[in-house]
Formats: C-alpha cells, structure tokens, sequence
C-alpha cells in the first residue's frame, strides 16, 4: 500500500513510521505545488512517498504492538540534526556525504508553531530536510 505525507509533520511521521512501520521510497520535491493551507502554506508541499508492507516483519510487529527500537539502528547515520540555540529549534548542517542504509533526519516537534511564529526558520527546515532527502 503506498500513500504520501509531509516529512515536516511530526505526529504523521510518528504514526507512519513507529505505528505502522512503512518504508520511504521516493522523496517528492512541491508534490501539489503552493497552497494557502495552514498546514504548508509558505514552506511548499514536499512528500515522502510511504510503502506500508503489511506482510512484512516490521509492519505485523507494529500493528501487534511491539515497538520500534527506542535507540537507532546500529549504523545509522544522523543526516539532519536539530540545533537549540533560540527558543525554535533550528536545523543543522546536512550532511550530505552519508552513504548509510539507514540515517536518521531531525524535523521540529511542531512545524505549524515554526510556521506561525518564524515562516523563514520554516522554510530552512524545508530546504535543510529536502537536501538531506534527496542525498540518501
């Protein structure tokens, strides 16, 4: 089964990978091009493209209850940190050399409040996580 969603939007990240167990396959930079919705206004509307392999190990496990790993996957590359120098979370530095299977990319907790209180700080955590998407 495959379906879209917004790499910035925290709790659907949440639920797609933690819950359910999907996989990325592709990363697609302004899928529906600009809007004026509350959810993406201003940052565009990238997606990830989420294949949800419901015979998979990791997807039964998921919806029988196991948990994911509280600790990342052994290897794993930290493509995007996030960085706490204001009182918004602010992106790091991408690292776009990692060659890893597996990386982890940092997003904001809430990217509406980002949008609503600093819409540039939104849009370079856009920029930051469709570099390190397209890198991977």
């Amino acid at each position: 089964m495959l379906w879209t969603f917004d790499p910035l939007q925290s709790r659907n990240a949440h639920l797609n990978f933690a819950k359910l167990g999907i996989v990325v396959r592709e990363y697609v930079e302004n899928m529906y091009g600009e809007t004026d919705s509350p959810l993406h206004r201003g940052v565009g509307t990238d997606r990830l493209i989420a294949l949800w392999e419901l015979n998979s190990i990791r997807a039964s496990g998921r919806l029988a209850g196991r948990k994911p790993p509280v600790q990342p996957p052994e290897g794993a590359s930290q493509v995007l940190s996030e960085t706490g120098r204001h009182s918004l979370p602010e992106p790091g530095v991408p690292d776009l050399g990692s060659k890893e299977k597996e990386v982890l990319v940092a997003i904001p907790s809430d990217i509406v409040q980002v949008m609503d209180l600093d819409i540039s700080l939104a849009r370079r955590w856009r920029e930051a996580t469709r570099r390190s998407w397209f890198t991977i």
